[in-house]
Order: C-alpha cells, then sequence, then structure tokens
C-alpha cells in the first residue's frame, strides 16, 4: 500500500528510475536491456559510492549469516553485494520497474538467497521483530514520511538488531553553496524559497530531505534506538571545485567532514 502523498515519488522514480545513466537522456536509453547493462549498474554502485564496500565489511558481522532487509533497492546492486553475506535478504522498492529489474538483475548473476517485493517503506508489511540487519543506501530522504520509515524499522528489527542508512546532509558543502548560487544568484530567495525549499532545484526526486547531525540523533533518540553513530561520505565526484573527494588527502578530509552524504548506524533496545 503506497500513501497517497508517496504517489508523486512513486510516479518520479517510475519516470526517473536510479540506473546510473544521466537523467537528461530518455527512459529507453537508461533502462538496461542485456547482462552487460546490469553489470556496469552494479560496478558503478562501487565506483560512484568510493566508500559503500569499506561500510559493508564494517557492518560484515551485523549481515553475515543474518536475515537481512535492503530497503529500497533500486535495480538491485546492493542486493547483489549483501546477498554474498547475509542468510536471506528481503529486497523492497516503491515502484515496480525497480522490482522487475531488480529481479533480472539476481536472476542473471544466479542468486538463490533474495526475496524482492514491491512495497512503500512507510508501510512495510513484515513480521515484527523479524529482521536481524536493515540496510538503506540513499533511500527514505526520497519518502514523504522518512520518520515514519525509521519508526517501521524499528518494529522490524529484532532486539539488538541493528541499521545503517545513507540520507543527504544539510551541512555538506554541496548544499551551502548550492543553496547560496541558487537563492542568492539566481534570486530564488525573491520567488519564496528558502533554506528548507531550495535543494528542490538541485536535489533529485520529489521528496529530498537532507538531515543535520543534531535532528538525526533526535529523531533516533526520540524513537527509541540505541548506540547510535553518525559519520560523513561523498559521492566520487567534486567537494569542492578544485578538490574530488576521494583523489587527494585534501578531498578526503573534507569528505568525511563536509560531504553530502551522511551515514548513520543505530539498534533496537
Amino acid at each position: 500500500m503506497t500513501t497517497k502523498e508517496n504517489k508523486k515519488n512513486k510516479k518520479f522514480w517510475t519516470l526517473n528510475p536510479m540506473t546510473y545513466v544521466d537523467f537528461k537522456k530518455p527512459l529507453s536509453e537508461r533502462l538496461p536491456k542485456k547482462k552487460k547493462h546490469f553489470d556496469i549498474i552494479n560496478k558503478k554502485l562501487i565506483i560512484s559510492n568510493p566508500d559503500f564496500l569499506s561500510i559493508i565489511h564494517k557492518y560484515k558481522k551485523n549481515i553475515k549469516g543474518k536475515l537481512v532487509l535492503d530497503l529500497g533497492c533500486g535495480f538491485g546492486a546492493s542486493t547483489v553485494i549483501l546477498s554474498k553475506f547475509a542468510k536471506k535478504i528481503f529486497a523492497i522498492d516503491l515502484t515496480l520497474p525497480a522490482i522487475k529489474n531488480a529481479k533480472i538483475n539476481i536472476k542473471l548473476n544466479k542468486i538463490k538467497n533474495v526475496s524482492l517485493k514491491q512495497m512503500d517503506a512507510e508501510n512495510l508489511d513484515f513480521k515484527n521483530n523479524y529482521f536481524d540487519f536493515v540496510f538503506s543506501w540513499g533511500v527514505i530522504h526520497h519518502s514523504h514520511n522518512p520518520t515514519k520509515i525509521l519508526m517501521n524499522i524499528k518494529k522490524k528489527l529484532k532486539k539488538n538488531g541493528s541499521c545503517f542508512i545513507m540520507v543527504y546532509n544539510l551541512l555538506s558543502f554541496r548544499y551551502i553553496f548550492l543553496s547560496i548560487y541558487y537563492l542568492f544568484l539566481k534570486g530564488y530567495i525573491f520567488r519564496g524559497y528558502n533554506f528548507t525549499s531550495i535543494c528542490k532545484k538541485f536535489t533529485d526526486g520529489h521528496y529530498n530531505k537532507h538531515y543535520s547531525v543534531f535532528e538525526m540523533k533526535k529523531v533516533l533518540r526520540e524513537i527509541g534506538y540505541k548506540n547510535i553513530k553518525i559519520s560523513y561520505g561523498h559521492h566520487n565526484g567534486r567537494i569542492l571545485p578544485f578538490f574530488k573527494s576521494h583523489n587527494t588527502w585534501l578531498g578526503k578530509f573534507f569528505s568525511r567532514y563536509f560531504g553530502y552524504f551522511l551515514y548513520a548506524y543505530f539498534e533496537k533496545n
């Protein structure tokens, strides 16, 4: 069941799936057609996100031999990686095209321990206290009500179960500089935009929530999570005009403190 508000979100991602092909290209050119195209999607998840594999290995003990939920699996690239360690992966996504293509991706890679289902994370249809670990990479900030998803995750986790999510960082260089550019140089401040709403001009998705560390910790504590750990990262690109995120020590430094990604790990009491 999809909420009324998330139907707009569902429509956006149905028309603009994350395939690591330029969003400006026609949808027909962005969709994978052969195994080599799925292989490219799987590889580009790692190439575009240099922290991804290190994060998976960091929480390998939470995943290995466990029941895992991949929340917002897209075309299945993250599911393919998680399946190498988990006992069983349950992967969900808001859109039907994502699930259809994820199934093809899983089949082409001859993976047997994955169950895929179209589902709105604001209405998780699983037993309570079921999962050992929940993983979500760049997903819940695109939902109408991310807090509801975080509350749902707690219900579905076993006692002492854990979760890792990546969301957008409100205090990143990218957000700060682009907000200033659009608000004051492009004049959007005179059209009713502010530092909260301006992200719609430079961020994908129908909804695009950005979190500060303070807000993320506050939300997670109010829900009742424990052992909350927050850190930062960045995609494989420029953190500043003259610095790439992971190519120099200075780029890595800025990415660790002012990157566009906010990583949150937390556990259920």
